[in-house]
């Protein structure tokens, strides 16, 4: 399959033109994935924080925002948000991501989630866990992990370094598009 490349612009033969979306569309499609995934973990994270208090559960909505962002742009080339806003992760090529590269691309992602969720079990096993029943003790048990603060501290940094990247660059490429060997393209409506 052909691609004719022009500016910021490509065709693919059979198939609908294709741009590099601007910084805002990447955000709106992040800010749509955070909302979808904040709806289905926050209420059960609520609960199992201040009542149930079950680690398989725990686990679940874990694994659950680990997988979510390289699954769906692994099998569907985009996330939730991507979809609703007509973007598609490729590679180089134009071409469907392999899924190391997909990965790759993630690791901004999923290395602050499995962190977050070990520091989350570490917290789930204190003895004191038990009897803790509010949302403000259970971030103050998060703080005094000692890890937390840290850990808060060196992602903002990492995503600040991945947004300055992403807006100094002609195809509005971030940090992890790079790592990844992907592009991030919008389909013409």
């Amino acid at each position: 399959m052909n691609n004719l490349i022009i500016d910021d612009t490509f065709v693919k033969e059979g198939q609908q033109q294709a741009v590099i979306p601007g910084v805002w569309t990447r955000l709106s499609a992040l800010a749509i994935d955070i909302i979808f995934l904040s709806i289905i973990t926050i209420p059960i994270q609520y609960f199992n924080i201040t009542i149930w208090k079950n680690v398989p559960l725990l686990l679940g909505t874990s694994i659950l925002s680990v997988v979510y962002k390289p699954f769906f742009e692994y099998s569907f080339g985009a996330t939730i948000g991507k979809m609703a806003m007509h973007l598609t992760v490729l590679n180089y090529k134009h071409k469907k991501a392999k899924l190391s590269r997909i990965l790759l691309r993630n690791v901004f992602y999923l290395i602050p989630n499995i962190l977050s969720s070990l520091i989350t079990f570490l917290v789930f096993n204190r003895p004191d866990f038990s009897s803790m029943h509010s949302l403000l003790g259970y971030f103050e048990m998060m703080k005094n992990s000692g890890m937390f603060t840290a850990f808060n501290r060196t992602i903002f940094l990492v995503s600040i370094v991945d947004g300055i990247v992403a807006l100094m660059t002609k195809k509005h490429r971030a940090l992890h598009d790079y790592i990844g060997g992907t592009i991030v393209v919008q389909t013409r409506k």
